[in-house]
């Protein structure tokens, strides 16, 4: 999740009458002037002061006012080419054909998952998750499908929580033991130096690792319990892809737990 997404999550989760709910409305507002602005700058903007500015910034995750403006500066000059809805290389010869190439690649990514795993293995991971009293998740992408498996996992007596800031998964990762179980969701294209931290802790502490993620040969593969992935092009469709597979281990554990 990089910051511009942070801040949406921030203001989307935080309530109005919070002092930095302001300061990220502010902020978004003003998304033309980040780029440049120092600490006093955005306080001013903001209507409060620099340390309030700074400790905005630790809140969101970041170490310092510098390091969020920079990674928010880049994420809005880039932020059509990391959102695209299809892969860059795709020929674009109709002002619908970006609707119908993104279509076709929904449906690719369907099929290919529909070879790629059984009922049988999505079943083993379901019972997996059932026979751990804790369940991690620890994903930076907000997903309603994760919350819907949230869901299942809470109506079967199962503490769920869900992890999305580096320090929240860090923190998280060390209060887990044997009778826990950790699921990742890990695109690609995010920052994995810290992940390789977290993973090293859960393994140390015998949790199991579910990973799912946009590559085949990421080298957290080796460290997981169990691999559910895909190669995917860093686009949109990804999203939809990861959506897919937390679906279908959501459809196998009620069948199995929550069926009347």
């Amino acid at each position: 999740m990089n910051a511009y997404i942070a801040l949406i999550n921030f203001l989307n989760s935080t309530n109005p009458t919070d002092i930095y709910y302001k300061v990220a409305q502010n902020i978004l507002q003003n998304l033309d002037r980040m780029k440049n602005a120092s600490i006093h700058e955005v306080a001013e903007m903001c209507y409060v002061s620099a340390p309030t500015i700074s400790r905005f910034c630790k809140r969101l995750g970041y170490e310092s006012y510098s390091s969020f403006k920079n990674e928010l500066s880049q994420a809005v000059s880039n932020y059509n080419y990391n959102n695209r809805f299809v892969s860059v290389d795709t020929s674009m010869d109709t002002e619908d054909s970006e609707s119908a190439s993104f279509l076709f690649q929904i449906g690719q990514y369907s099929e290919a998952l529909k070879k790629s795993y059984s009922r049988e293995y999505i079943q083993e991971i379901a019972q997996n998750l059932h026979h751990h009293k804790r369940v991690g998740f620890f994903s930076s992408v907000p997903s309603y499908q994760l919350q819907y498996l949230q869901a299942d996992l809470l109506l079967t007596k199962h503490e769920v929580t869900f992890c999305q800031t580096p320090a929240d998964q860090l923190a998280y990762a060390k209060t887990l033991g044997e009778d826990s179980i950790a699921l990742f969701l890990k695109p690609e294209r995010l920052e994995s130096r810290y992940m390789d931290d977290i993973i090293n802790i859960l393994k140390e502490n015998h949790v199991k690792i579910i990973l799912m993620s946009n590559t085949k040969y990421s080298k957290l593969n080796k460290m997981a319990d169990f691999i559910l992935s895909f190669n995917g092009n860093l686009h949109i469709v990804d999203s939809f892809c990861f959506d897919m597979l937390v679906s279908l281990l959501s459809i196998e554990y009620r069948k199995l737990y929550l069926s009347e």
